[in-house]
């Protein structure tokens, strides 16, 4: 997938998907709902959404790789936009609105509760409050290393959501936290269990807790007498 932005006022304008399935499609264009920090993967996390459709077979793709190349020649589609510079409205709205055209299911950001990973605040001093306040946000990645600088809690939030985006629990932020970090991980980030030992330094953990969340949900279109 591209997206491209207007050089003369750097919104996004143009969107291109070559061979895509269902649910990037509809992940790519709702994905602003559910990331709490503008990313450009413009994606969410797989983990926060939901096939509640009766053919979830034609959305979703098959978990035996033998299988892939064959159900993505029948299930696979392209997609463009393009606005002018002059265009004021969202180009992922409007792809939203032509998807749910497109198909016999729509895609809606609807709340439900269930079981999430968790991240939130113990009693402590604040050992997260970054000492650079001044310095330029940055997140170095290194063999087995990640540091955060004075940073929004958030980047950390999108860090583990989509490192674990496999699991069935999505990743939360509760901690509160409304001053710029400064963190580091050491190890994977989809080490569950090191990185709440690690973040028990910083008097944060993430615990497993039912919330209500707002997930991307993808189900059947109502037919007009329903």
């Amino acid at each position: 997938m591209r997206v491209n932005k207007d050089s003369s006022n750097n919104k996004r304008h143009h969107i291109q998907a070559i061979n895509k399935d269902i649910i990037d499609l509809y992940n790519m264009a709702f994905h602003e709902a559910i990331v709490p920090q503008k990313t450009e993967t413009y994606r969410a996390p797989r983990n926060r959404i939901i096939v509640d459709a009766s053919d979830k077979y034609f959305i979703e793709p098959p978990k035996e790789e033998y299988k892939m190349d064959d159900w993505l020649h029948k299930h696979a589609f392209c997609y463009e936009i393009r606005l002018g510079p002059e265009s004021d409205e969202n180009v992922f709205a409007l792809m939203q609105q032509d998807l749910n055209r497109s198909f016999d299911f729509t895609g809606q950001i609807e709340k439900r509760k269930l079981k999430c990973l968790v991240l939130i605040t113990k009693k402590g001093p604040d050992r997260t409050v970054s000492k650079s306040p001044d310095a330029k946000p940055n997140i170095m990645a290194e063999k087995g290393k990640i540091t955060l600088t004075n940073t929004p809690v958030s980047e950390l939030i999108n860090l583990l959501a989509y490192a674990n985006d496999h699991l069935k629990t999505p990743v939360v932020d509760c901690s509160g936290i409304k001053n710029r970090v400064d963190l580091t991980i050491l190890g994977k980030l989809r080490d569950i269990d090191s990185i709440k030992k690690q973040l028990q330094f910083y008097n944060l953990d993430l615990v497993e807790k039912e919330m209500e969340i707002d997930m991307l949900v993808i189900k059947d279109k109502k037919q007009p007498d329903q």
